[in-house]
């Protein structure tokens, strides 16, 4: 028989709606997506669509989905879904994070 699990609500509520400053079902947008070339295309825009806990390490995960070609679906750990563009990396890169919540024209998806 297995041992019952330990269910801790709030922290339940709170893993599947929001992590941090992103929410499910907000869109975002990679730091590679160009504002002017692909202003009318859904290049680069992923919907946040749940936050998950690896089973072996604990560390949460942001599971997301393409809003372009085959829409599909990834997990990234939280901590590098929110991190900082590595200026190193990408010197010509105007965006401070690697994926920011999108605030554009909604009406390309």
């Amino acid at each position: 028989m297995l041992p019952k699990a330990e269910f801790n609500l709030e922290r339940s509520v709170n893993m599947k709606t929001k992590m941090g400053r992103f929410h499910i079902g907000e869109v975002v947008e990679h730091f590679k997506r160009d504002p002017k070339a692909d202003k009318y295309t859904t290049k680069y825009l992923y919907r946040i669509i749940g936050f998950a806990e690896h089973t072996e390490t604990c560390e949460t995960m942001v599971v997301y989905q393409a809003l372009y070609d085959d829409h599909e679906v990834y997990v990234r750990p939280y901590e590098m879904f929110a991190s900082r563009v590595d200026k190193k990396k990408y010197p010509d890169s105007k965006a401070v994070f690697r994926f920011t919540k999108y605030n554009g024209d909604l009406s390309v998806l």
